[in-house]
C-alpha cells in the first residue's frame, strides 16, 4: 500500500450530507480566519470520489463548511483545501480509522449546539426595592448583530452617494438647458413658417400684371416658378413641371401678346 497523503481538492467540487446551519457560523467564521492566514487546515477531510470532478465528505464536514466560508471570504487563497481520497487499496482502512476516531471524539465532544442552560452569572432575584438599586449586569452575544448594522449602513451609505449623483446629473443638465438661448431657435421657426405662408399666398393670389410687355417680363422675373405655373393654369395654358422658368415666362408673354393683338 502505497504512503497515505493528503491532496490538494477544489472547495467547489465538494459536497457535504450534513446542513450548514448544524454548525456555528462563528465558529465557522473563526476557523476560516485561522486556515486562510495558516493557509491551510491541519485536520484534512476524509472524502469520496462520486465522479471525475466531484467528491463528497465522508469526514470532517465542519472543516468542510470552514473551507467554504474561508473561500467566501477570500476566494483566491480558499479555492484548495487539503484532504484525503478514499481509494480501493485503502478505503476499508481507512473507514475504519474514521469510526474508531469519531467515537473516541464522541466521548469527550461538546454539542456544538447544546440545549440552553441557566447562565453562568444569572441576575439575582432581589426584592422590589433593592431590584431597582441594583444595575442590570449581562452579557450579550453582539457580533452578528453589529455586522449587520455596518451591511446596513454601507448600503445607506451607497445610496445616499448614487442619489447625490443623481441630483448633481439633473442640476448639470438643467444649467445647460439654462444657458440656451430657446428664443432665438423659435424665432427662426417662425420665419421659415412665415416665409412659407407667404409663398403659398402668392401662389393663390398672383398680383395683376400690366400688360405691357416690359413690365411684365420684368415682372415675371421675380416671380418664382411656382407662381408662374399657377399663373399660367389660370391663363388656360398648358404648362409642365420640367419646363424651365424662361420657358413658362415665353408661354406666359406669348399669350398676353396674342390677347393683346385681340
Amino acid at each position: 500500500m502505497k504512503k497515505l497523503l493528503p491532496s490538494l481538492v477544489a472547495v467547489k467540487k465538494i459536497t457535504s450530507s450534513v446542513p450548514r446551519e448544524t454548525f456555528s457560523e462563528l465558529e465557522l467564521e473563526q476557523v476560516a480566519k485561522l486556515s486562510l492566514e495558516a493557509s491551510g487546515l491541519i485536520n484534512p477531510m476524509v472524502l469520496r470520489r462520486t465522479s471525475m470532478q466531484s467528491y463528497e465528505v465522508v469526514d470532517g464536514h465542519f472543516e468542510y463548511y470552514a473551507a467554504v466560508k474561508a473561500k467566501e471570504l477570500e476566494p483566491m487563497k480558499g479555492e484548495m483545501i487539503p484532504a484525503f481520497l478514499l481509494e480501493p487499496e485503502n478505503e476499508e482502512v481507512l473507514l475504519e480509522q474514521v469510526k474508531v476516531l469519531r467515537q473516541v471524539g464522541n466521548q469527550a465532544a461538546i454539542p456544538v449546539n447544546p440545549p440552553v442552560e441557566p447562565a453562568v452569572n444569572p441576575i439575582p432575584v432581589l426584592p422590589e426595592p433593592e431590584r431597582d438599586r441594583q444595575p442590570i449586569d449581562t452579557t450579550l452575544e453582539l457580533t452578528p448583530l453589529t455586522e449587520e448594522i455596518k451591511k446596513l449602513k454601507s448600503v445607506v451609505n451607497n445610496l445616499e452617494r448614487t442619489f447625490q449623483f443623481q441630483i448633481e446629473s439633473l442640476n448639470h443638465k438643467l444649467e445647460e438647458f439654462q444657458r440656451k438661448e430657446p428664443l432665438d431657435e423659435i424665432e427662426l421657426l417662425l420665419k421659415q413658417q412665415f416665409q412659407a405662408f407667404r409663398q403659398d399666398l402668392e401662389i393663390k393670389n398672383p398680383p395683376k400684371m400690366a400688360r405691357t410687355s416690359g413690365n411684365a417680363a420684368k415682372n415675371y422675373k421675380r416671380m418664382t416658378k411656382p407662381v408662374l405655373i399657377s399663373i399660367a393654369k389660370k391663363m388656360g395654358l398648358v404648362v409642365s413641371t420640367k419646363m424651365l422658368k424662361d420657358e413658362i415666362i415665353g408661354v406666359i408673354e406669348q399669350a398676353e401678346a396674342q390677347s393683346s393683338n385681340e
